[in-house]
């Protein structure tokens, strides 16, 4: 069964997620192209603001490290653009973070679904 399954077992999940408060500014859809992280990905993301550098990494669309982007949301009084860190906690409200990351981390395995017990004893 495994070996029938081929180049499919190596193939990286992606989805689509839209962020609805996005949306509803933007008046039209605001959609977010994901991917699941590998193991080595997640253990070489720096520690700090740790969600953020998740979605930064996973995110395939849009291209949250854009300098367009980081200087359309940098503050007037500021002269330094943002990091992209920055730009990910400028764009999205907390809540929007945490459930990017938990759509990232599911796709990356570690949702409840991922694994069923089909036997206890």
């Amino acid at each position: 069964m495994l070996l029938g399954c081929g180049k499919k077992l190596t193939e990286i999940p992606t989805a689509e997620v839209e962020v609805s408060r996005l949306t509803e500014m933007a008046g039209e859809s605001f959609v977010v192209r994901i991917r699941a992280l590998t193991a080595r990905e997640f253990d070489e993301l720096p520690k700090d603001d740790f969600r953020a550098h998740v979605i930064l990494k996973a995110t395939i669309d849009p291209e949250l490290a854009d300098i367009r982007i980081a200087d359309m949301l940098k503050p007037a009084s500021r002269s330094a653009r943002l990091t992209p860190v920055e730009v990910v906690n400028a764009l999205f409200l907390p809540g929007e973070v945490v459930n990017l990351y938990n759509a990232i981390t599911d796709l990356s395995g570690f949702g409840e679904e991922s694994i069923k017990n089909i036997r206890k004893n």
